[in-house]
């Protein structure tokens, strides 16, 4: 089985050196794709160095999905039969993909679109649940895409830039017939946004402090994939209505944070998608 493996830059610090290493003498080769505005020639340097990573100048910001697409593009035509999605603050446990492959060993090959790991952050160490379990739904860092799914389910949807890219693949992938399962104790540690938790009437609010533009691309796109799935989750809706109750309590630069959700509402409204160019 031939893995290749992608991870999307974004004004990363050399610091990210330490996160592939984790992982980086697992797979056959990375594509480092680099969605940064202002490039980190230090950072570049070091990554032309190893003869495992392909860098690739994406030229500006083009979005997750964009950038995911380039690196599954190169994975095909280089026959590889996974590809491990990452992102630039995602770190793999020593076993992380030893794990993830042992459950493809144990599944129905023809049937698997995305294998995941428990995503553990300083909340939650490990996962409730055990073995192979199938998901509705996961983070796109940390998996292992099957190309031969990605061929037949197409590419990830560019219009929605950032947020939920993930959550519409997954429900395009299961209407093409995939599953997606979770390898419960692979680990992936990941750095959720700014992540704190609070206690609000027994109940546990946990705040990622994610920076204006994600709630509007959070809102808008929310918005954007029910309507175009043709059914309402309330689930997804549950979490907008947490983001307001986040934001009102507990974090910083609310007007600023709410001005970009109500944006969110307008363009998802106008059927308005890309980038935000406001």
């Amino acid at each position: 089985m031939k893995l290749s493996a992608i991870i999307v830059l974004y004004n990363p610090g050399t610091d990210i050196l330490e996160n592939i290493d984790s992982y980086i003498d697992n797979v056959d080769k990375l594509y480092a794709v680099d969605n940064s505005e202002h490039k980190n020639t230090l950072l570049i340097t070091e990554l032309k160095q190893n003869k495992k990573i392909e860098y690739i100048d994406n030229e500006g910001n083009r979005g997750i999905a964009h950038a995911l697409n380039v690196g599954a593009n190169r994975a095909i035509k280089e026959g590889c039969d996974f590809l491990l999605t990452m992102d630039q603050d995602g770190k793999a446990s020593e076993d992380m993909i030893s794990l993830m492959l042992e459950c493809i060993q144990e599944l129905n090959l023809l049937e698997i679109g995305i294998i995941s790991p428990f995503h553990a952050s300083k909340f939650h160490a490990i996962s409730n649940d055990k073995g192979c379990v199938e998901k509705n739904m996961v983070m796109t860092s940390g998996n292992l895409l099957s190309l031969e799914a990605y061929k037949k389910t197409g590419p990830f949807l560019e219009e929605l830039f950032l947020d939920y890219v993930d959550n519409e693949y997954c429900l395009r992938l299961q209407k093409n017939g995939y599953k997606i399962f979770q390898a419960s104790e692979a680990i992936l540690y990941h750095n959720l946004g700014e992540l704190a938790m609070y206690d609000l009437f027994g109940k546990k609010i946990y705040c990622y402090n994610y920076p204006p533009i994600r709630f509007y691309y959070r809102t808008r796109n929310v918005i954007i994939v029910n309507r175009r799935y043709g059914y309402f989750d309330y689930l997804y809706f549950k979490e907008l209505f947490k983001d307001v109750i986040r934001i009102s309590l507990y974090e910083k630069n609310k007007i600023k944070k709410f001005q970009h959700i109500y944006f969110g509402i307008v363009d998802a409204i106008k059927n308005k998608m890309g980038k935000y160019d406001r």
